[in-house]
């Protein structure tokens, strides 16, 4: 808060609810296991205290002069959609397009030319895309490249590649045949819903179901495509200005954020500023929300990156504390030097290229070099199809 703002006299009522503040916050830090009835309880104080908050306008660190891509190039007559949430475990993704834009059951979904797996279910704004890491997924492959046989006769392998974790490749004729590194491709064929030539993955080890890496993790996908042309897009988010009640919420960090139309967020959307990244809601409930911050100590966030040199990558990036950052299972290029990141999309509902800052190594670590002090305001993107989002995915908390 700057010193203007210090030096304004407080109302005995604004004394008062900040007092309570305090001592609500105080039962957070101390374990309370009545989550909803605690935001609940902050909620009736944020507008008394919201009238003594004078917004402190930090600057925002200097903008990227480069961001990295979503990965793959959006093939001609395809259809880019956002990734809204992933689960891996369950084997399953949520997609941004439904059956008012022509999605069906059984589509193709892809990842340039890679595969990711099948619409199983639609709404009419989201689908439900069934992938690999789980479920009964399976897709027929063959060798990407012939080669000789005993005979001379030039041969491509075939098998099904079956989900699980890992995947593996299953019922094969000669599961021997496959060498490690191999890499595999779909078969399609007449009257396969399944294009040929797409990837499917590398085998890893040799014997009878020799496990498959995925050529796509659904984790940090932050957009697919579909195969064909779709029209009109659903309007999934409308951005909701918050404000920071209180931060550091307690020890272990956090805010806690409130506005009116935080009775319609749902836990693991993000909070922003001006396209920055600073955090995601974990509990909501009435007009009051609680957040991880990006600098809270074991705080994660799926990010891509670029580096000075222009490599691309992909991972999870952890604070561990005091502004330093472990990454974790990366994809593309690991970082040689500084880089700027930014989200990648497809973790829970935190959407793709919001800001998170510039990192530059120091001692196996990498440091936020301009973290983004907590502001006095924000935005929300509130998800307007929180009821489809339940119905597909119906572990998703409201509270």
């Amino acid at each position: 808060m700057n010193q203007r703002a210090a030096r304004r006299p407080v109302p005995a009522a604004g004394r008062a609810a900040t007092a309570g503040l305090v001592l609500v916050a105080a039962a957070w830090a101390f374990g309370d296991a009545l989550a909803a009835t605690r935001l609940r309880t902050l909620a009736l104080l944020i507008r008394p205290v919201e009238t003594l908050l004078a917004p402190v306008d930090h600057a925002l660190p200097a903008a990227p002069s480069r961001l990295p891509g979503p990965g793959f190039v959006t093939p001609p007559g395809s259809t880019a959609i956002p990734v809204l949430d992933v689960r891996p475990g369950r084997g399953t993704l949520l997609i941004g397009a439904g059956s008012e834009s022509g999605i069906v059951v059984g589509e193709t979904v892809t990842a340039g030319d890679a595969l990711v797996g099948f619409v199983e279910r639609i709404e009419s704004h989201v689908a439900r895309v069934r992938t690999f890491t789980g479920g009964d997924a399976s897709v027929a492959v063959a060798g990407a490249d012939a080669r000789p046989s005993k005979s001379g006769a030039l041969v491509r392998h075939v098998g099904l590649v079956v989900a699980g974790s890992p995947p593996r490749l299953m019922k094969s004729p000669m599961p021997e045949a496959f060498r490690v590194d191999e890499r595999l491709v779909t078969v399609g064929g007449e009257g396969s819903r399944v294009p040929p030539g797409l990837r499917v993955g590398d085998v890893v080890e040799t014997g009878i179901a020799p496990a498959v890496r995925l050529a796509v993790d659904p984790v940090g996908v932050g957009r697919v495509t579909i195969p064909r042309r779709l029209e009109g897009l659903p309007r999934l988010f409308h951005d909701e200005p918050v404000t920071v009640v209180a931060s550091p919420l307690d020890r272990r960090g956090g805010a806690l954020i409130g506005g009116p139309g935080l009775a319609d967020a749902v836990p693991g959307v993000a909070f922003t500023i001006e396209g920055r990244f600073l955090g995601r809601l974990l509990e909501t409930s009435s007009e009051a929300a609680r957040v991880s911050l990006v600098g809270d100590v074991g705080h994660d966030v799926v990010a891509r990156w670029i580096d000075d040199l222009g490599q691309e990558g992909e991972g999870v990036l952890t604070c561990v504390g005091s502004g330093l950052y472990s990454l974790r299972q990366t994809r593309g290029a690991l970082p040689g030097f500084a880089f700027w990141a930014c989200t990648a999309g497809g973790q829970a509902l935190i959407p793709q290229g919001l800001v998170i800052g510039r990192f530059a190594p120091e001692n196996g670590s990498w440091r936020l070099s301009e973290p983004i002090r907590t502001p006095r305001r924000g935005v929300v993107p509130i998800f307007l199809e929180s009821k489809e989002h339940r119905r597909l995915h119906p572990e998703v908390r409201t509270s």
